[in-house]
């Protein structure tokens, strides 16, 4: 028992960092500032391999995720803004706080490049690191891009109430995977 409830730890905090990194750094666009995302996300490192559902909305620089295994179980929230990222219990119970980054290699031993994730889930490669290989579908469509030696690739693009956007993220690289899949996606909260 105590084992799933690491992991779904473990994947909470890299949700956490994700999420923060959509706040570090260069302001977000006006098409990700503020969003509403439901979904799952799937993490395989090595040999160990994690997954939750999740909810996450994002206003500004601040976000808060409520994030679940199977059954309910392990209910966690991710709380913060800036460089402060709080991991809370279901009972409300504050079990680690700090620095992103820190809190990331502690809690997992590795890190993804957070600062770019977000662009990535939105459909698009950061302005702020080179890219190559682009993927453009039949509808002159990106699909997939490398950046920072991470391949990311769009699985399928979603119909969204403001558009086309993707509904699957699928970012590799070394033996890391994270795989987030959008069931519901809102630019108002």
């Amino acid at each position: 028992m105590l084992q799933p409830r690491r992991a779904l730890l473990q994947a909470l905090c890299l949700l956490g960092g994700l999420l923060l990194a959509s706040c570090a750094g260069n302001p977000p666009s006006p098409s990700s500032a503020d969003f509403w995302i439901k979904g799952k996300i799937g993490v395989v490192y090595g040999d160990r391999a994690f997954s939750a559902r999740f909810v996450w909305a994002q206003r500004g620089d601040r976000f808060d995720i409520d994030l679940w295994g199977p059954l309910g179980q392990g209910r966690t929230r991710l709380r913060g803004g800036g460089q402060r990222l709080e991991v809370i219990d279901g009972q409300g119970g504050v079990l680690a706080a700090g620095q992103p980054q820190a809190l990331m290699l502690d809690k997992l031993g590795w890190s993804l490049p957070l600062d770019l994730f977000l662009e990535w889930i939105n459909g698009r490669p950061s302005a702020r690191a080179p890219v190559r290989n682009r993927v453009i579908d039949a509808q002159s469509r990106l699909t997939g891009f490398e950046q920072l030696g991470w391949q990311v690739r769009y699985g399928r693009l979603g119909d969204f109430p403001l558009g086309v956007s993707p509904a699957q993220v699928t970012a590799e690289k070394s033996g890391s995977r994270v795989n987030l899949i959008i069931s519901e996606r809102s630019n108002t909260l």
